[in-house]
Parts: C-alpha cells; structure tokens; sequence
C-alpha cells in the first residue's frame, strides 16, 4: 500500500512537471512572437520609404501585383506547419546581431545611388536575419521554406522583358514558316501578306513567368517531396510560360492571318491571351497532380527531430530580448548616416549645359529634330542637331546636379523614344571612342513612320563615362560616398538612316571626332551650393 502511494506521487509529480514544462514552452514562443513582431516593426519604420516603395511597385505595376500575396501566402505556409511549435523552442542568437550593419550598409549603397532594387532586398535580408537571430538555426530550418518564400517579395524580374519579345518573335516566324507563310521579321516586327505584328513589351510575357516561378515553387513544396520531381516542376514553371507565350503569339497571328485581322486584334489578343495562359497553368497544375506525393512523409531532412528541450532552452526569454534590442540599435547606424548625407545637400539650381564646340565639316543648326528623349528629372537639358552639310546627328545631353528619387540618370521615367512614333526593333551594342575613352554603348534601332535610326546611350558620372544600370548605380554610390561629386548627366546620340545602321553609327562617330570633349563642360556646370 505504501509503495503504491509512493507511486502515485511520482506519476503526479511528473505530470506536474510536464504541466510547467509546456507552460514555460507557451511563454517562451509568446515571447519571441511578440520581440519578433517588434523588431519588425522597427525594421519597418527605420525603412519605411523602402517599405512605401516596395509596396508602390506592387501596386502600380501588374508585374508584381502578386507581391501582395506573398506574406499571407508565408503565414499559412506558418500555420499549416503549427505542429512543429511543438517539437522545437527558439534558440536566439545574439551575436548574428552584428550583421545589421553590413545589410545597412548595403542598403546604404542602394540608397545613395538610388537602387530601389537593392534597397528591397535587403530590407528582405534583414526580415530573413531578424527571423533566424530570433528563432535560431532549429526552428529556421524547419520553417526554411515559408521563410525562404518571402524573397518573392522582391520585384525583379523587368530586364527580361527585350529578351523575351526578341525570343517570342523568333519563336512565332519559326512555325510561320513551317505553315509556308511568307513571313519577314524586323527585330520584334513580324510582316505578313495581310498585317504587320509588334512583340510589345506587353506581349513579352514577363507578367505570366514571374507568377508562374512563384507559383511553381509553392506548388513544388506542397505537392512533392522528393528533391528531384520538386526541381523538375520548378524547371517547369520556368520554361513552360516562356514557350506558351511563344505559342500564344503565333496563335494570334495565324488568327488573324486566317480572319483577314478580323479577329485577336486591339484588345481582343489581350483577352485570348489571359485565356491561353490560364489553360497553361491548369495544365500545368494536371499534369503535377499526376505526379503528386503529399500523401507520402516528408523527406529525412525535412522531418523535425524530436527535441527535447532543456531548461537552458526555456530560460531563452532573456537571450531573445538582448538579440532584438542589439539588432535594433544596430540597424539604426545605417539610416541614421542616410539622413546626414541628404542633409549636406545644398541648392539643385544650375546653369544651363553649354553646346559642345565641333570644327569642320560639323555644326550646329537651327533645325527641329523630329525625336526627343524623355528625362523629366533632369535639372538642365541641351538638344542640339549637328550637320555635316549632308546628313544630320542629334545630341542631348541630360544633366543631373544631383542624383535623388524622380532624377536620375538610370530610371524607369526616362525614355529614349515614346513608344508610339518611334518603335524599338532590336537592341545591341558596340564600342565607341568618346573624350579619348573607349566606351561601350547600347544601340536601339527605332522604326517610325517611314524613316529609320539608331539611338545610342550612355552617361557620364563621378568624372567618368559608361553604360549600364548597375555599372551607373556603382559610379554614383562611389561619388555620394568617397569622391563627393553628386552631379551626372546622360548623353544620347541619335542618326536617321534609310537602309545600313552601320552608316548612320559611322556618322556619329565621325562626329564625336570632331567635337569638344564634353566631360570638362560638364565638370564646368558649378550647381549652387
């Protein structure tokens, strides 16, 4: 009798522990929700004009509408794994602390050189260490993939656009050509005996492949679980879009090749082509479902341990406070040092860009050039037409005093032709001798209404030259940060030619040969301080 209430008393203190044990685990994980959920908070307002503009590219283009999606998406990705709360504790990390300030300094970079892309990403880096400082590597890793879902956050994915349109029209005049239709392509430009195509930018099917990749690697972790058929399926979710746009576009031209443009015209292609696309990706999703194994455990790797956790673990209440108070002061330094140097900005008054001087055979001439590029930040423009007594070369030159939001030498506003007089038909590009420096420049052939020319671009920043966006954003980082010259310009040169490209870029050249150099009067431009 008296070994059984001894037995008894064992079996009630036991439950009793267990009782506490799962009382400390609550408060522990209510205590590293509420620090996380602080510390985001505090990301959000040291880098709430980061957060306003991510949030504004959702919005205001169609692109990465599913941006929005993507923190819900990832809190029921949370949920649906809620079981795991039970099987792990938080294991903070102070010392992972220490890395705010290296992603503030790269969002710093960003900032100052006026990337927006860079300043999202690594406002998501730095969501991504506050969840791995907060919970630690165990519970990281078991959540790796709602976690690892909020880089979709992140609108990139645009500079593909001229490589799919040129592939989207290469892909249609192949099968034109397979049905013997007389067919000519012009970059993007497809003729046939009854109409003329554009692969606009619309058409490049960016939209369609960017949700697609975002879909395929939800559906690829919630389907399968071999390691294989998730990769496959995300292969997918990569190429398929890509050749269905192919398709989609040819679709319309034979419709309206056999409906004499009757038909899949205006907005009518528009229409059909949502319509093909959502038939894709049903048949996307059929086919996966063939192929499914969430019925199927998860595999080893991916299987939670059982852990049992220590008293050490359950005191972590104190270690998670001290992380999130270090990983907010710390965060702070790179803002902080954002705002001292907008302050040292003075007044953006300038004089005006003076005419670069040309000798013989080249001058200026009081003629009105029949295309202009678009910089409407820009804080001074000149647009002067050379002649050579025989043929004509435009120059324009945008200058910035100083690189901000809304003025810059690298932006989404600028625009080298509008889209609708002139129109882009390829895209490559060439060396050229400019100021004594060997330069590489993007060439646009534009087609407009019975006239063809080259525009060719680049920009001068920091006292040099080049071309390309990442290349500028470099450049204009190290003049904000090191050399402190803040001014820019962009400089574009442009030539009609009726049938050889190359005679028309001859001629800019020849040109630049015989011109000032530009850099000094550049340099010259003093903007008040």
């Amino acid at each position: 009798m008296r070994e059984q209430e001894v037995d008894l008393a064992h079996q009630d203190g036991q439950a009793g522990a267990a009782s506490d044990g799962n009382d400390a685990d609550h408060r522990l994980w209510l205590i590293a929700g509420a620090a996380l959920a602080g510390l985001l908070a505090y990301l959000g307002f040291l880098y709430r004009d980061s957060v306003a503009s991510l949030v504004n590219v959702w919005y205001g283009n169609e692109t990465y509408n599913h941006g929005f999606l993507i923190i819900p998406i990832s809190l029921y990705l949370v949920w649906d794994r809620r079981h795991l709360f039970r099987q792990y504790l938080p294991q903070p990390q102070p010392w992972l602390a220490i890395l705010f300030p290296i992603l503030g300094f790269g969002w710093l970079i960003a900032e100052v050189a006026s990337a927006a892309i860079g300043q999202h990403l690594m406002l998501i880096l730095m969501i991504q260490l506050a969840l791995f400082g907060v919970f630690g590597p165990k519970v990281y890793r078991a959540f790796l993939f709602p976690f690892a879902y909020l880089l979709f956050m992140l609108p990139v994915g645009e500079f593909l656009v001229p490589h799919l349109q040129d592939f989207t029209a290469r892909f249609s005049v192949v099968f034109l050509q397979m049905l013997n239709i007389p067919v000519y392509i012009d970059g993007v430009f497809i003729t046939i005996p009854n109409g003329r195509f554009e692969v606009a930018e619309a058409c490049a099917g960016i939209r369609f492949l960017i949700a697609s990749i975002a879909f395929g690697f939800l559906y690829a972790n919630l389907v399968y679980r071999s390691f294989g058929r998730r990769l496959i399926f995300v292969g997918l979710s990569f190429v398929v879009p890509v050749i269905a746009n192919g398709f989609r576009a040819f679709g319309i031209i034979i419709i309206a090749h056999l409906s004499d443009n009757e038909l899949a015209v205006g907005v009518d292609h528009l229409v059909y082509g949502w319509f093909f696309f959502a038939f894709v990706l049903i048949l996307l999703i059929w086919i996966g479902m063939a192929f499914r194994e969430d019925n199927l455990p998860a595999p080893i790797g991916e299987r939670p341990a059982a852990v049992k956790p220590t008293m050490r673990d359950r005191r972590a209440g104190g270690s998670i406070v001290i992380t999130v108070m270090l990983a907010g002061v710390l965060a702070t330094a790179a803002p902080a040092y954002a705002l001292y140097i907008a302050g040292l900005g003075g007044s953006l008054a300038t004089e005006a860009v003076p005419a670069p001087q040309s000798r013989s055979p080249w001058s200026v001439v009081a003629r009105q050039s029949v295309w202009s590029p678009s910089f409407p930040g820009a804080d001074a423009m000149l647009h002067r037409v050379y002649s050579n007594g025989e043929r004509d070369v435009d120059l324009v030159i945008a200058y910035f005093a100083r690189q901000r939001p809304g003025a810059e030498v690298i932006s989404h506003h600028n625009r080298l032709y509008d889209g609708e007089t002139w129109q882009r038909t390829r895209s490559y590009t060439v060396n050229i001798k400019f100021d004594g420096h060997k330069v590489p420049v993007t060439v646009k052939d534009l087609v407009g209404p019975g006239r063809r020319r080259i525009v060719l671009d680049f920009w001068w920043i920091d006292g040099g030259y080049g071309s390309g966006g990442v290349k500028a954003k470099i450049a204009q980082a190290k003049g904000e940060l090191i050399s402190g010259r803040r001014d820019a310009a962009a400089i574009v040169l442009s030539a009609l030619y009726e049938d050889d490209p190359g005679a028309a870029l001859k001629r800019i050249e020849d040109l630049l040969e015989h011109m000032a150099p530009i850099g000094p009067l550049l340099s010259g431009i003093r903007p008040d301080a």
